[in-house]
Parts: C-alpha cells; sequence; structure tokens
C-alpha cells in the first residue's frame, strides 16, 4: 500500500537520492535542500509517498513572489521528481 505524508528530518538524504535519480542530476536535490530553509518553505505541503517503508515519491511546495513594475504576485511552487515537472501555481487575486 502507498502512503502520501508530510517529509521527516530522517528522510532528507532518501529524498535526496530519489531526486538525484529522477534528475539524474544533484542540482533538484540541492534546491530541494535551498528550499527547506526559506521562509517560503512548507514543511507541511513537503510530502513524501512511502510504499513498504521506503520514500518513492517527492512533492514539495513552497511560496515565491513574482515582482512586477506594479505589484508582487504570490505563487506556488512545485517539483515533482517523478515526473520531471515543474509546476507553477499563481495566486491571482482578485482587486
Amino acid at each position: 500500500m502507498l502512503f502520501i505524508r508530510p517529509e521527516q528530518a530522517n528522510e532528507y538524504h532518501s529524498i535526496f537520492e530519489l531526486n538525484k535519480k529522477a534528475f539524474n542530476s544533484e542540482v533538484e536535490s540541492c534546491l530541494v535542500e535551498k528550499l527547506r530553509k526559506t521562509k517560503g518553505f512548507i514543511p507541511e505541503l513537503s510530502l513524501v509517498a512511502i510504499k513498504d517503508g521506503n520514500v518513492v515519491g517527492h512533492i514539495p511546495f513552497s511560496v515565491i513572489q513574482i515582482k512586477t513594475d506594479s505589484k508582487k504576485i504570490p505563487v506556488f511552487i512545485t517539483h515533482n521528481a517523478e515526473l520531471q515537472l515543474v509546476t507553477v501555481v499563481m495566486l491571482v487575486l482578485l482587486e
């Protein structure tokens, strides 16, 4: 059975290795480590998939802002190692 839950600190190495394998690079793994140290990181939304006690998937979310000449636009950004996909969800605020 597959379980989805927030990551735990003792899984960071497994997550690093999973991302490294998925992307054939340490760049994304290092990005995840850097994101964990930012104020936009949401620990409850850095999710792992667990199967047979092993981390088999990881998807983190963090908040960033896109600055334009007139305003800042909040967005959530995530990457999915399994799909090798980066997703940006823009939050459009009605004024």
